[in-house]
């Protein structure tokens, strides 16, 4: 049976399930005990009744050791970047489940695949987070609007200055991945979509302070403007939103897919939702893409179309639910 639960307005569902007990295999970890060396026994000559006349002493010249050690190779220049949110303990709106672990599954996969990746979540889930992906605490930021935009800028930043100075940049290719987990919405349910940041303020909430420079939310016009400078810049934008709604950020993002280089995958069409999944411990477009990755290479075309697969099989979800994709799908992660 499966009780599907609204949680706040218009935001990510929660399908839940009982969730299977899970044992967590322990593992002990490999003594290896010493190799004792077999005792070296002195050897006797026998004695001779004749005296042998020393011979003098020739030194040899000392010959270069032929296992030469290996060079120190210089840390590759970073060519593909990622900035990675997700929200489960809100400050003014309900909380969410899995949102941090979300993110620590997309962390680990992104750093396999040698990007460089900043992270950034709720001041609660910080901790385990970093205890889970080998981070300090004061690593990972806390996932406000303003530090999720200035992050964005500081990327463009060193990919520009790296960019620059790479004689070979016409032919490389780079690449920066947005990824968010956590609450969407809409404005009027006719147009505009956004996420939620860890302190938003908003006509359902009406408290705290008046911003007049920020709303707390990430729009979709907004993130338009910054993901533009990527863009602009010949560098290839892959978006994945695990939020409520989201599906409304396509039109706006292929409008600035300049010369094929935007790719956005998103949890639902615009009037669509999200769901926390109880028995995966993940949001639904998290568990069903990163499930599906390895075994299509991470082209985003094929692993898209395996986890709507999986997704429509195991979950029936409604058809304004289903997972969407837009832009140049045959690109990999």
């Amino acid at each position: 049976m499966t009780d599907l639960q609204i949680i706040g307005h218009g935001i990510r569902l929660m399908t839940k399930y009982i969730s299977p007990i899970k044992i967590s295999p322990q593992i002990s970890p490999i003594k290896i005990s010493p190799q004792i060396s077999p005792i070296r026994r002195i050897k006797y000559k026998p004695k001779l009744n004749f005296k042998i006349q020393p011979k003098p002493i020739q030194l040899k010249p000392i010959r270069p050791n032929p296992i030469e050690p290996n060079p120190i190779e210089p840390n590759p220049i970073k060519k593909n970047f990622a900035i990675i949110f997700g929200i489960s303990d809100y400050l003014n709106i309900n909380d969410l489940s899995y949102c941090d672990d979300d993110i620590v599954v997309w962390y680990q996969i992104l750093k396999s695949l040698g990007y460089d990746v900043s992270i950034l979540s709720d001041p609660t889930n910080k901790s385990q987070i970093a205890r889970k992906i080998g981070l300090l605490k004061s690593d990972i930021q806390t996932a406000t609007e303003i530090n999720i935009y200035m992050t964005m800028k500081q990327i463009y930043q060193n990919m520009s200055n790296i960019i620059n100075s790479d004689p070979n940049k016409n032919s490389t290719e780079y690449k920066f991945i947005y990824i968010s987990s956590g609450h969407g919405d809409t404005y009027n349910k006719i147009n505009g979509s956004f996420i939620y940041t860890y302190d938003d303020y908003n006509t359902i909430y009406p408290m705290g302070p008046t911003y007049t420079t920020s709303d707390n939310k990430i729009n979709d016009y907004e993130l338009k403007k910054i993901l533009k400078t990527f863009t602009d810049t010949n560098i290839h934008v892959i978006t994945i939103m695990d939020n409520c709604h989201t599906g409304g950020f396509i039109g706006d993002l292929l409008d600035i897919n300049k010369n094929n280089l935007m790719t956005i995958i998103t949890a639902s069409k615009f009037l669509g939702y999200g769901y926390d999944l109880d028995d995966k411990q993940h949001g639904a477009l998290t568990y069903y893409l990163t499930k599906n990755l390895k075994s299509n290479n991470y082209n985003l075309r094929n692993t898209f179309k395996s986890a709507l697969n999986d997704y429509i099989k195991e979950k029936k979800p409604d058809k304004n639910d289903y997972f969407q994709i837009g832009g140049n799908q045959d690109i990999g992660l």
